[in-house]
């Protein structure tokens, strides 16, 4: 995926000060910087890596586990 206008990123603050950039499309940091303002940069030049946007997209349509049933339901 190419950088468009409906991706989005989300900025983290990090424990050192330090600020990261999360593309909200493929999961990837797309920047990290010291000023939150400097994040943009890195942001603009982001492309989505075709393999973690496949991964995640399998992983984000997989039904969800069956649930066992509780050993009490067999009482």
């Amino acid at each position: 995926m190419s950088n468009s206008q409906s991706q989005s990123f989300v900025h983290r603050r990090n424990r050192d000060g330090s600020y990261d950039s999360i593309c909200s499309q493929c999961a990837a940091t797309a920047a990290t910087a010291s000023m939150e303002a400097d994040l943009r940069n890195g942001e603009r030049n982001h492309t989505c890596d075709k393999y973690l946007l496949e991964t995640r997209l399998k992983y984000m349509t997989q039904p969800p586990p069956a649930s066992k049933p509780s050993p009490e339901a067999d009482s």
